[in-house]
């Protein structure tokens, strides 16, 4: 989707498509970036070659996207 220096691929989500965008447009040229516009479309969007999944507001899908990327299902928010 975008040129890219990083070999990470980092899916951002956020219900709000301007927010979701403008984080999308500020990691794009450092890394390979996805954008998906809300929890069902992050799952949708989500498989093996994404490294991080990210919502900023509400990461009601993250533990479903964390386990289907790692199979793991130890999902923790926060740092």
């Amino acid at each position: 989707m975008d040129t890219t220096t990083s070999e990470t691929t980092i899916l951002l989500v956020d219900d709000e498509q301007d927010v979701a965008d403008a984080y999308t447009a500020q990691l794009q040229s450092d890394y390979d970036t996805r954008t998906a516009y809300g929890g069902e479309d992050a799952l949708e969007r989500v498989d093996d070659e994404v490294d991080v999944v990210t919502d900023f507001e509400n990461p009601s899908q993250a533990p479903q996207a964390f386990e289907r990327i790692t199979g793991r299902d130890n999902y923790r928010s926060g740092p």
